[in-house]
């Protein structure tokens, strides 16, 4: 591939990533750089304004006063408010006054002739922004009319006219939205045949995914089964396989939800986990405890706030243990139940640990915790199946996931969210490539995915 054609493919693959994260992100804002707290593009842009401001700072302070900097700011601010303000002709006369007070030759003469009073031009700019801005922005403001020294009145200003800037772009993103979800499916398909004009082999990971479901499938399929395969029941499997993925193998077509995808496996990871932990947990408790939906609501809750983000270790394990422990052996307290002795702790916490970190490899799970851990993964995967194929999210109707059913129809809502949103851009492409597979022509087959059944895994 060329220069040339490295540089289209770039900007289609970026203009359609920033429309795709508009659309599937309910939060999405545009954000100025000094969010990026950590970042080598904010390190670098603290440098260079740093130099900027110590040398506007020496040029006002010297002896005579050198204001080619100030100067250049000014025009800049203004230029900046200028694009700011309403089009609307209730904005003329500000923009009249703005355009005379900040005028580049007046400016010039003023400094030619030491008439330039660079204060009252920093209070003219302050005081036009306290009428444009957003309310968000008046404290700042307030407090920057409060500065004596010019060149951190100067320099506040400017920081809240680039806020501003990104609050007016993030209303009109917020503004465009509803028209933009209306055309999204039809956009990202024309930039995605775009993107394959230049890369001719654009679906080979999206080949080899479906063709992976597809293996799996057969891999599972009775040899005296007279069921035929079809494309929608490859492509749902395929998708389902990216709940609990077991390979990093992420197709083209979801390539700008890989991120995305990658947290939601990790949540219904922790959700594996988590219910796992209070099964043991309810076949350890008393009668009493384990029919206590209240209190294993706030085991469960004390395990969320012991995760949050971590990885599954036996650190962390060990951490949610003794807060288990501690809990019940509190509740017991109050109920006057008696508590279990540490023998018994003890089973409980070589179970909830030779369970959790059986996917290290190192310690590998008896049949039994295998059969748990298979069970609970099906019946989530169940569950999402449901979910993609009806209208309406749906209530858990599995007792084994009964504790986690607000966490997982939240989980199970952004996954579907996802799905859907992709196959209306990607099913055509998706029935094509599984069509060739299965060696079906295309006119032979009319079957939707939606209503496709999900081999047990």
């Amino acid at each position: 591939m060329d220069q040339k054609s490295e540089n289209n493919t770039a900007e289609v693959v970026a203009n359609m990533a920033l429309a795709h994260e508009m659309i599937m992100n309910d939060n999405f804002q545009l954000k100025s750089i000094n969010d990026a707290s950590n970042s080598l593009e904010k390190r670098i842009h603290d440098v260079m304004h740093k130099a900027f401001w110590d040398v506007l700072e020496e040029e006002i302070k010297s002896e005579p006063p050198q204001f080619k900097h100030a100067f250049d700011l000014l025009i800049e601010m203004k230029t900046l408010i200028l694009e700011m303000l309403p089009k609307s002709k209730g904005a003329d006369s500000m923009r009249k006054e703005i355009e005379e007070v900040l005028d580049a030759e007046l400016l010039k003469q003023q400094i030619d002739h030491d008439a330039f009073d660079i204060g009252a031009c920093g209070s003219f700019i302050l005081s036009t922004l306290s009428k444009i801005c957003a309310p968000v922005r008046d404290a700042k403001i307030n407090f920057l009319k409060t500065q004596t020294e010019l060149v951190p009145l100067l320099r506040g200003a400017f920081e809240v006219i680039n806020l501003m800037k990104m609050d007016i772009a993030n209303y009109e993103i917020k503004a465009v939205k509803p028209i933009l979800m209306k055309q999204a499916v039809k956009y990202e398909c024309e930039k995605f045949d775009e993107y394959l004009k230049e890369n001719k082999d654009g679906l080979n990971l999206t080949k080899i995914w479906l063709k992976n479901a597809l293996d799996l499938i057969n891999s599972l399929r009775s040899p005296s089964t007279t069921l035929k395969v079809t494309p929608g029941l490859v492509i749902t499997n395929a998708y389902l396989g990216l709940i609990f993925p077991t390979d990093d193998l992420f197709p083209e077509t979801l390539l700008m939800d890989s991120g995305r995808l990658q947290q939601i496996a990790g949540q219904f990871e922790v959700l594996v986990n988590t219910v796992s932990t209070l099964t043991f947990c309810l076949h350890f408790f008393s009668p009493h405890l384990a029919t206590d939906e209240e209190f294993i609501q706030r085991l469960k809750q004390n395990i969320f706030v012991l995760i949050d983000n971590s990885k599954w270790n036996e650190s962390l394990v060990e951490n949610i243990f003794l807060q288990i422990q501690t809990v019940t052996d509190a509740e017991c307290t109050k109920r006057e139940i008696e508590k279990k002795t540490p023998a018994q702790w003890d089973i409980l916490r070589k179970q909830i640990l030779r369970f959790v970190t059986a996917h290290d490899n190192e310690k590998p799970a008896n049949e039994e915790d295998n059969k748990l851990k298979i069970l609970i993964k099906s019946r989530i995967r169940d569950y999402v199946l449901l979910s993609m194929t009806s209208q309406t999210l749906q209530t858990p109707t599995f007792t084994v996931l009964s504790p986690i059913e607000s966490e997982l129809k939240d989980v199970s809502s952004r996954f579907v969210r996802v799905v859907n949103h992709n196959k209306l851009v990607h099913c055509s492409r998706y029935m094509d490539i599984v069509e060739e597979l299965l060696g079906i022509e295309p006119e032979q087959d009319t079957d939707s995915e939606s209503d496709e059944p999900s081999p047990k895994q």
